[in-house]
């Protein structure tokens, strides 16, 4: 599928190639995961955030209980907005937070993960996995977002990113030698997955889209920093370049293409592909640390680690 061409500067381009800042709000700070769904962006940091447009942000209440906590992921699905993260005086203590529009949150009870670093929506089930060593339930889910169950899986491996597509649930772990990803038909069982056979492996972001597995990341002793499948078991090594951090932060897909964001290379990185073969490198207007990215209202959303001061909550590729 052709992606469709914008305007910029009087020149025409194709949406996630050049990207603009997006205006300030001086609440947001740190920001950390982004999701879009039901025409609405929103947006995690110590505070909640939402756009129409990715543009101009409106700072959200968070409900009373959670007045001192960071989120850190956000994920939307069956009508139901969940965000996830920890409370800033209890590092090992994750907490979660339901809403029907974005705008009025719940507080709601969660198991002992201990930090919520990443949430999918599919098949009818919530998804939430962590990210700390040794973590007794690195990964829950919920129907509901209200009552959470503990899940079992191939090793003692945490996994920090999660999505689901083509009826699958696939994690992926920030350090492994072995079960790079996990898969799941169901949420409940998941299998082990090698990336590389025995290589060890440091996967920050997975996503999907048009029929195709992408994680992001890097291998000890290779260049590679991005593998593609079709089916999450048998995957193949793309862009070894320079054009490419070592710490993937997030994966979109939309309008025929792929965006990776993240940091390195003395920044951040954005690139993009349109098959998931061949990246391209896209120039960044700030070097700022970037946290996830998605897709909506025709157009790419980064949310933004603003480290210069700026109040920036989030680029934008429209």
């Amino acid at each position: 599928m052709r992606g469709k061409l914008g305007f910029f500067a009087g020149k025409r381009y194709r949406v996630g190639e050049t990207w603009t800042l997006s205006e300030s709000n001086n609440d947001v700070g740190a920001a950390g995961g982004i999701a879009y769904g039901d025409g609405l962006f929103v947006l995690t940091a110590e505070r909640l955030f939402t756009s129409t447009d990715g543009v101009t942000w409106i700072t959200r209440s968070r409900p009373a209980s959670q007045s001192d906590v960071t989120f850190t992921a956000v994920t939307y699905g069956n009508g139901l907005w969940i965000a996830g993260g920890f409370k800033a005086a209890e590092s090992s203590t994750s907490v979660i937070a339901t809403s029907a529009d974005g705008i009025t949150w719940t507080a709601r009870t969660h198991g002992s993960v201990a930090e919520i670093s990443d949430l999918a929506y599919g098949g009818g089930l919530y998804v939430a996995v962590d990210t700390i060593v040794g973590s007794a339930t690195p990964m829950q889910t919920s129907p509901d977002g209200i009552t959470w169950t503990s899940r079992s899986l191939p090793s003692s491996v945490t996994y920090g990113s999660v999505a689901y597509g083509g009826g699958l649930f696939v994690a992926a772990a920030p350090a492994a030698t072995s079960n790079h990803i996990v898969t799941s038909a169901d949420g409940i069982t998941w299998t082990g997955r090698n990336v590389v056979g025995g290589a060890q492996m440091f996967l920050g972001s997975v996503g999907y889209g048009d029929g195709l597995w992408v994680v992001a990341g890097s291998q000890a002793g290779s260049s590679a920093r991005i593998w593609t499948s079709s089916d999450a078991i048998t995957w193949t090594a793309r862009g070894n370049g320079d054009g490419f951090g070592t710490s993937a932060q997030g994966i979109a897909h939309g309008d025929g293409k792929f965006v990776v964001v993240g940091q390195g290379n003395g920044g951040s990185y954005i690139t993009t592909s349109d098959d998931g073969t061949s990246w391209t490198s896209r120039t960044n207007p700030n070097s700022s640390e970037l946290r996830g990215v998605a897709y909506g209202q025709g157009r790419f959303v980064a949310s933004m680690f603003d480290q210069q001061g700026t109040s920036i909550p989030a680029l934008v590729s429209a």
